[in-house]
Parts: structure tokens; C-alpha cells; sequence
């Protein structure tokens, strides 16, 4: 895919009628999956999924497929620089970028269905964009899931002295590669990882300098505000995660403002919990859509 790619998109009425021109003049890319329901009859509530960096949010069927049959009308879209959206490839100049579509997608969604309560799901760096959304949103939602954040910096992936030099790039090659995802840390299931390697819309370039610090930067203003939270949290993440770290999401289980919050730490998981084998995944995935059911009342 060509890194300074525009509209990604094969034309389809289907696709085009999807997206939304976002307050920077890009085409975002929006996906909704809707619960069978009666004619004038309101959804049970709206879920939005933030998917993770140099992915897209038609992954996440699994999650969303079990909540329309709960009643929950499901919505996403692909990051700006992510997907069929518009920009290029995992760049931004700001972390905002990324929090001011998520706000914009959800009142669009809020308004055509007034007074249905909202809960917004993240994975990965979602989950950075959900909590700074919330934090700068806070009565966006009614709770927040996380599956598997980067709310802290792993020392044993980026030290120091690595943070020092992708800054330094970042101000004469802001569009340098500076780190790659490694696949084979995703999940336990290699038909997930096969599939995730020769996706066309999974973005497999590398992780650009410039979008590096405006994440490093944001992890640390989260580990600064994480009392501010006071939305109801529901947080997964597995305990042999490769990409993010642990100690992250206990940080935020330990700081956070929330009355109504719950970490879940998945014996031996890795990065992408709701595709792991074994009956993980789908255990998750019925934590995940029982939570929301029981905040929806």
C-alpha cells in the first residue's frame, strides 16, 4: 500500500456511503454493525471500537457480531493514516488527530440515536485513544473497555536512550521508520498471525518517528491524569503480553477515580485477547459484552 496514500477504498456504494469527512478535511473510514431490531425501535446502546496502531477496524467482528446480538448498535473506524481512511500511513501531529475523530464519529452516531447510552472499547494504542478521550471528554461515555493498553512505556521494548533518538529524528525525519510490530507477539493462533501478515489494510511499513513521540508523550500525560477518571472501567490484558505492558494497566487500576473498576489479567495471553485459542478469546469477549449489558440498564 502506498504510504502516502489518499482514499482507500475499492469504490463500492457500500464502502463510500461509510465515511465522514473528519475536521481536517480527511475521509475516515466508518464501519457500523447493527442488532436486528424492531422498525423506530432504539438500540440497547452504542459501542464504538478503537482499534489498535497500523490495523482497522474490520477486525473486530468477533467483539462486535455478539453485541448486535445483545441489542448494541456497533460502530468504529479506521484511524486517520489507518485502513481505507485517508493520510498517510501512521503519521500524525498530533495525538488530538486521533481523539477528535473519535469524539466527532460518536456525536454523529449520538445524534441519529438520542438518549442511548455509550460505551467505547480500545485495544492496543485504542486504548491510549479511549482513556485520552475520556479524559478530555469525560461525559462522552457511560463506561470504558480496554483490551490490552498502552497506557505506560515498556523499558524493555523502548529505553531511554531509544525515547532520546526517535525525538531527535522525529524533528529531521519525522516520517522515519523507526520500529516494526512483530507479528508473531499478537496472539497464541498462527492462522490470526497469517492472516494479520498478508492483510493489505494492515499497515506493515513500520512505526514512524513522529508518531512515536506524539505516543510517547500522550503515555505520559495518561500516567500524570489517571486519577481523573471516573467512568466505569473494565480493563483485559494478558500476562504475557510482548507489545504493552502489564504494569500499565495496574497503574490504572490502582489510580484511577473509578468506583466501578475491574482488571482482568489473562494467565499467559498475549497482545490480541480476543483471538486467542483455547476458549480465551471467546471468554473475554463474553466478559466484555456482559459488562456493557449490565451498565446499559
Amino acid at each position: 500500500m502506498d504510504d502516502t496514500a489518499k482514499q482507500q477504498t475499492d469504490g463500492e456504494k457500500e464502502d463510500a456511503d461509510s465515511f465522514f469527512k473528519n475536521k481536517n478535511g480527511y475521509k475516515i473510514f466508518g464501519k457500523y454493525w447493527y442488532p436486528k431490531r424492531k422498525e423506530d425501535e432504539q438500540p440497547r446502546g452504542l459501542v464504538f471500537i478503537a482499534h489498535g496502531v497500523g490495523e482497522h477496524c474490520q477486525r473486530y467482528d468477533c467483539i462486535a457480531n455478539p453485541l448486535t446480538d445483545n441489542g448494541f448498535l456497533v460502530f468504529s473506524h479506521d484511524h486517520v493514516g489507518h485502513g481505507k481512511s485517508e493520510g498517510v500511513r501512521v503519521d500524525i501531529v498530533h495525538f488530538t488527530d486521533y481523539t477528535n475523530d473519535v469524539v466527532q464519529h460518536v456525536d454523529l452516531v449520538k445524534a441519529k440515536y438520542p438518549g442511548c447510552p455509550v460505551f467505547i472499547i480500545g485495544h492496543s494504542m485504542g486504548g491510549t485513544i479511549v482513556v485520552k478521550t475520556v479524559l478530555d471528554n469525560p461525559d462522552i461515555c457511560r463506561g470504558i473497555v480496554l483490551i490490552a493498553p498502552s497506557l505506560q512505556v515498556d523499558p524493555n521494548l523502548v529505553g531511554p536512550v531509544k525515547i532520546f533518538a526517535v525525538r531527535l529524528v522525529s524533528r529531521c525525519a519525522p516520517r522515519l521508520p523507526v520500529g516494526r510490530i512483530d507479528s508473531e507477539t499478537v496472539c497464541h493462533d498462527q492462522a490470526v498471525i497469517d492472516d494479520y501478515d498478508n492483510d493489505p489494510l494492515v499497515w506493515h511499513g513500520g512505526l514512524k518517528a513522529r508518531w512515536g513521540v506524539c505516543f510517547f508523550d500522550t503515555m505520559d500525560e495518561i500516567g500524570e491524569r489517571m486519577s481523573e477518571i471516573q467512568c466505569p472501567l473494565l480493563n483485559l490484558h494478558g500476562d504475557a503480553d510482548k507489545l504493552t505492558t502489564l504494569e500499565g494497566s495496574q497503574l490504572l487500576q490502582d489510580k484511577a477515580g473509578s468506583k466501578d473498576k475491574t482488571l482482568k489479567v489473562i494467565p499467559g495471553g498475549y497482545h490480541e485477547l480476543h483471538f486467542e485459542p483455547d476458549g480465551v478469546g471467546t471468554q473475554c469477549i463474553k466478559d466484555i459484552v456482559s459488562w456493557i449489558g449490565e451498565r446499559a440498564q
